[in-house]
């Protein structure tokens, strides 16, 4: 399981993206997801010369199966190499006003508030059992005047898969509730 702990605001601010003390198994972990979305990229190429350009069955395969793990394998790489990386929301506030305005946002959602000190929050929401045990996305939020700095990052109990939507999801719910409070 993940810890988000020794979050550097500061740090984390004028590199645009999070910073956090991370352990080994994070770089592990970073390692498998681009290892193993590699492999499935790489050995999709390899499968285009393989194929039976005549046959009909293999031509369906060769130009919408092959092609669409090709693009989801270099999304999940793509992500995961980003996830770290804040997506920022303007807003009309100051720091306290947003802080606020999130801490309802997140009782609303039904997050779960992990840390909540003036300049970081860090909420968790349960995605339940249906797709695994004991998945999580861990937000966390930077709050400063007139901006909002936002990521997520999925913890799963083997291996932490890349957000694939879940972040333009929650931009979205969020600037809709933004123009709600102004």
């Amino acid at each position: 399981m993940r810890s988000i702990t020794d979050v550097n605001i500061e740090k984390s601010i004028e590199k645009q993206k999070l910073v956090f003390k991370e352990t080994s198994f994070d770089v592990f972990d970073r390692f498998i997801v681009y290892f193993v979305h590699g492999a499935m990229v790489f050995t999709a190429i390899l499968c285009f010369k393989e194929f039976d350009y005549q046959n009909t069955n293999e031509r369906f395969l060769i130009f919408t199966i092959l092609p669409l793990s090709i693009l989801f394998g270099i999304y999940s790489i793509y992500r995961k190499a980003s996830e770290k990386y804040f997506y920022i929301i303007k807003t009309p506030f100051n720091k306290f006003k947003n802080k606020d305005i999130l801490l309802t946002f997140a009782k609303k959602k039904g997050y779960t508030i992990i840390q909540k000190s003036t300049d970081c929050l860090i909420f968790n929401e349960y995605l339940g059992e249906l797709l695994t045990p004991r998945s999580i996305n861990s937000i966390v939020f930077i709050v400063r005047d007139k901006q909002i700095y936002f990521t997520i990052l999925k913890e799963h109990f083997r291996l932490n898969i890349p957000t694939l939507t879940s972040h333009l999801i929650l931009k979205y719910d969020l600037k809709k509730y933004l123009k709600l409070q102004k």
